[in-house]
């Protein structure tokens, strides 16, 4: 009997031995597949702070470009001129840039992108590096129109862009991307420093989703409100400052979510 149960033992701590050793090799396996799965995470990243300070370098560059010889000549004509013609000089210098602007931003927005549609993109892709380079102009350009806010100019530089924007709309806050995407009702008013989202990202930040976002008729959206991708909020809702609003809205809601 001592015989067969020290024969049991051994057999029992075999098998232990045998299922610790295959436990260390499945801990060494997903450790390894732990380190690939964050080396794979950090790498777009590193690549996306790459591209982002490339498109940074490339708007500014763009913009240089086009403006510099236009203030050579201004420069030229201002050192030459009286001073009591160089006032009007800086005013007209001003007037020419900004339109120069305006209409590089609108050739780069219908020429590289066209129209924003709804649908899945990769980050990684060169039609995200379009969308970042235009959406890079469209911020410059907004230093210079944002001073217009609340006016007919302003809805009318957003619509040029593609945004819907209905009749009597009261906006003072810009829009950043995925124009034609954006849908707001006649006689909405959206305040300051609301910010309208189009892009859905994933987790991982390497997939984008690009979503219709509406916004009714009569809505209300108070300062600092930010409204997720792919929202709908009916007509004549007022939205509480620093609230979130997500999903559907019904006509008539008042939203606090501070």
């Amino acid at each position: 009997p001592n015989n067969q149960s020290q024969a049991l033992l051994m057999e029992l701590y075999g098998a232990l031995e045998k299922e610790q050793g295959e436990n260390e090799k499945i801990q060494a396996e997903l450790l390894k597949l732990t380190h690939k799965t964050l080396k794979y995470k950090q790498m777009p990243f590193l690549l996306q702070m790459l591209k982002g300070a490339a498109l940074k370098v490339l708007t500014l560059n763009t913009i240089m470009l086009i403006l510099l010889p236009f203030v050579q000549i201004a420069s030229l004509e201002y050192s030459n001129a009286d001073i009591f013609h160089r006032g009007g000089m800086l005013a007209k210098f001003g007037a020419e840039s900004f339109m120069l602007m305006f209409l590089v931003v609108m050739v780069a927005k219908w020429t590289l992108i066209g129209r924003f549609k709804p649908g899945t993109y990769s980050k990684q892709s060169f039609y995200h590096f379009r969308v970042q380079y235009v959406n890079g102009l469209v911020a410059l350009a907004e230093h210079f129109i944002n001073m217009t806010a609340g006016t007919g100019l302003y809805t009318a530089f957003f619509r040029l862009l593609g945004a819907k924007i209905g009749r009597n709309v009261h906006l003072y806050s810009a829009l950043h991307t995925g124009y034609d995407l954006v849908h707001i009702g006649d006689a909405a008013f959206v305040d300051r420093e609301v910010i309208i989202n189009t892009d859905d990202n994933d987790e991982a930040g390497l997939v984008a989703t690009h979503k219709v976002t509406k916004v009714g008729a009569g809505v209300v959206l108070g300062a600092k409100v930010v409204v997720k991708p792919g929202t709908f909020i009916g007509s004549h809702t007022k939205v509480y400052p620093r609230s979130l609003v997500q999903g559907f809205v019904n006509s008539g809601s008042n939203i606090m979510d501070s």
